[in-house]
Parts: structure tokens; C-alpha cells; sequence
């Protein structure tokens, strides 16, 4: 087998979350990090360029929405654009490294703003009752501003008030979990009569408005869930740049980005070497499942298992659009812990992994990680216990069945 390397993060007994988050308490937030290192595992995905595009000199200048459930890669991407405002000339350098490989020329020619302070924050960790308040305590000026809004007496900070703010230092304000952020505001009842989730309307309106009269003072970038959130709603009728991670580029996106996230050394073997070690599965696959497809087709389906390896295609398939499908289930995240798992425990015995390699009977192959990633019911793990007592009747009974517990785990 082709010497594979796992990155370092996925090699321990207890893998740490493959979650991204922006900021938290602890100072580790990936925008509090050295951009070298996210950017290391970041693949430049036709999301991450579009992203990147959006915020590049000479863009239209308008609001930018990352629209998905969780696990998508939404926080990746804005960290990514957090370094990108914050340490330009790393990021470009990055792009240009990018830029030599082939499908990837267009990243060599970014151009990124440079005098913008980003500020970002995971809205869902409620660090801030108010938006103005994140705005007031990152921004340079802020202290100053904050003084004059409070002077005003006006519930919200006013649009001349910001704009002027933002004239003297342009900001990028990246704010992910804005949905679940917005929907759980609510007007206070009783006497005191604070219309919280009024105001926040009225504030994202005024935002909104600015970042697209001036994007040369205001850079707009928030995450979403989905399209139901008033929030949402009020960023869109600006017309803003929505990513929604979707599409058949997308998902063949997240295929590369998945075996670069995982290894770190996987695009230093060549082609001809991955097809000499992949050649006797993609012979058997077409044989059995495509053997009166064209030459043409035949290559293709080659090619495929060369871009999937060290995973079978099949396995890829049926993890992300079966398995992981569940509502329980974060996407890429449970993707990346359990394709981790399993080739930590099967990846130097066989040249590629299958669904066959989750052995039933062995926890070290990813089988309770894969369970919990998408079981909502006690069933599945029944599944498992039943396909367990199915393996040892084979034993007990003497039969000989080759591959029998690959057999059995594959089912």
C-alpha cells in the first residue's frame, strides 16, 4: 500500500471535534489562530473561490450569505474570509501556491482589500445582547461611536453614525449562527417595553443597506440554516451573494476537500502509482456492475476510484447520501470522523477501504462512531447485534465461507 499519512489531529485514540468555530473564550477560535494554520487544511473548493471572489477589489460589493444546515463547512470558509480581511498577503500567498495546480489558475489572479478589520463572532455563543455592541467593542473606534449613539438616545445606533465610523476605518463583519442568533431574540413584555427583536430587524436593515451602498466601508458575511429566518429574509431583499453548497460540482467538491482535510500527504502520489494500487477493484467494479458501458464510460469509472482512493466510490455514495442523510447527522463532520476512524484501524491492511472494512465485530473500525452519527432509535444498533449473532452461527456451524465477516459487515 501507498504510504498515507493521516494529519496529526485525527491519529490519537480521542479525536478532537472537527467542528470550526470563529472566536470563543479560550483564545482557539480559528480567527484567533495563525492563518497557516487553517489554511494548511483548507481545500479551495468552487465555494471557497466564490466566497473569496465575492470579497475581492473590484466585486460588486454586496452582502454575502453561506446558506446550509450545520456541518456544510459555513464556519470553515468564514474563517478563511476572516484571514483573508485580517492577514491579505498570507491568504494571496496561499492562492498563488493553489494557483500552480491545474483547475486552480484563476486563485493565482485574487486580488484582496487590504485596510478592513474583520469582525467576527459565533453569534450563537450570546456574548452580545445587541449587534452594535459587537460592532462598537471590536471596531477601532468603537469606544468613540458608542459614546455618540448612547448621547443620541435613539434605540438603535443611527445609519449616518455607523457610515461615519466606517469611514474612518472600513470593517468586514462576519457574524455565523446569525439564524440561530435572530430567532432567539424576542420583545421584552411587560413595562419596559424593549422591542429587542424590532431593533435587530431594523439594524441588519441598516447594515444590509450600507454594505451594498459601500462596500468600500462595509463588508456583510453571515451564516444560515435555512430561508425561513426574518433575518434572512431582511439581508435578501438587498440581493445579497448566496453559497448554498449545492449542486454536482459541490458534492465533487467535497470529496476533495474531505481527502485533503484527512491526510496529509495524499496529492504527492501520482496518478499511474494510486492507479497501480486501485487497478484490481476498478477492473472487478466495471466486470461486475458496468461491463456494456463505452471504453469512454469505462475510463471514467476508472478515474473515479482513483479520485475516491484510499475509499471506495460505493463507500463515499452510501456514507453521504444514505447514511449520513439523517437528520442527527452533521455532514462533513461525522464524514471526517468516521472515514478517520476507519482508516486508522483497516487503512494499512487493504489498498482501499469499503463498506466492508466496518467490521461488525470490531469497535476500533469506526462502527459505533458511524451508529451514533446517525441513530435516532435503539435499532441500528440491534442491526449491529443481530448481524454479530448471524457472524458466530457461521463459525459455530463450521461453515466455510470466505470473507465471511466481510460478507456480513458489508450487509
Amino acid at each position: 500500500n501507498l504510504p498515507l499519512d493521516l494529519r496529526q489531529e485525527f491519529r490519537s485514540a480521542h479525536m478532537r471535534g472537527t467542528a470550526i468555530e470563529l472566536r470563543n473564550r479560550q483564545n482557539s477560535g480559528w480567527a484567533q489562530k495563525d492563518p497557516n494554520e487553517l489554511l494548511r487544511i483548507t481545500y479551495p473548493t468552487l465555494d471557497v473561490q466564490r466566497a473569496l471572489g465575492a470579497i475581492s477589489t473590484g466585486a460588486n460589493g454586496l452582502p454575502l450569505v453561506f446558506l446550509g444546515q450545520r456541518g456544510r463547512g459555513k464556519s470553515h470558509i468564514m474563517a478563511v474570509l476572516h484571514h483573508a480581511f485580517e492577514s491579505p498577503e498570507k491568504v494571496q500567498s496561499w492562492a498563488r501556491e493553489w494557483g500552480t495546480k491545474p483547475g486552480f489558475e484563476k486563485v493565482a489572479t485574487l486580488q484582496l482589500p487590504k485596510g478592513f478589520v474583520a469582525i467576527s463572532e459565533t453569534l450563537s455563543n450570546q456574548e452580545f445582547r445587541n449587534l452594535w455592541d459587537l460592532i462598537f467593542e471590536r471596531h477601532p473606534r468603537g469606544t468613540y461611536y458608542r459614546g455618540k449613539h448612547e448621547a443620541a438616545h435613539t434605540p438603535i445606533p443611527a445609519k449616518s453614525l455607523v457610515e461615519d465610523m466606517f469611514k474612518e476605518h472600513p470593517a468586514a463583519l462576519i457574524l455565523d449562527e446569525f439564524q440561530t442568533w435572530f430567532d432567539g431574540l424576542h420583545d421584552d413584555v411587560g413595562d419596559t417595553g424593549l422591542k429587542r427583536k424590532q431593533w435587530a430587524f431594523n439594524f441588519v436593515q441598516i447594515l444590509s443597506e450600507l454594505a451594498k451602498e459601500r462596500p468600500d466601508l462595509l463588508m456583510l458575511i453571515v451564516s444560515v440554516r435555512d430561508t425561513t429566518t426574518e433575518g434572512y429574509r431582511q439581508i435578501h431583499r438587498i440581493g445579497p451573494v448566496v453559497i448554498d453548497f449545492k449542486g454536482e460540482a459541490a458534492k465533487e467538491d467535497r470529496k476533495r476537500l474531505l481527502l485533503h482535510r484527512l491526510f496529509d500527504n495524499r496529492a504527492q502520489f501520482s496518478i499511474p502509482a494510486i492507479e497501480q494500487t486501485v487497478g484490481a477493484y476498478a477492473a472487478e467494479r466495471i466486470r461486475l456492475l458496468h461491463l456494456t458501458k463505452s471504453d469512454a464510460e469505462k475510463d471514467r469509472l476508472r478515474r473515479e476510484v482513483v479520485d475516491a482512493w484510499p475509499f471506495a466510490p460505493e463507500l463515499l455514495t452510501l456514507l453521504e447520501d444514505h447514511i449520513l442523510m439523517a437528520d442527527s447527522a452533521q455532514d462533513k463532520r461525522d464524514l471526517i470522523r468516521v472515514l478517520a476512524e476507519l482508516f486508522r484501524s483497516r487503512g494499512a491492511s487493504v489498498p482501499l477501504l469499503t463498506a466492508s472494512d466496518f467490521f461488525v465485530d470490531d469497535d476500533g473500525c469506526g462502527v459505533p462512531t458511524l451508529i451514533d452519527s446517525f441513530a435516532t432509535t435503539a435499532d441500528q444498533e440491534r442491526l449491529r447485534q443481530t448481524a454479530i449473532r448471524n457472524l458466530e452461527a457461521l463459525k459455530a456451524a463450521g461453515v466455510q465461507a470466505g470473507h465471511a465477516r466481510e460478507a456480513v459487515s458489508g450487509i
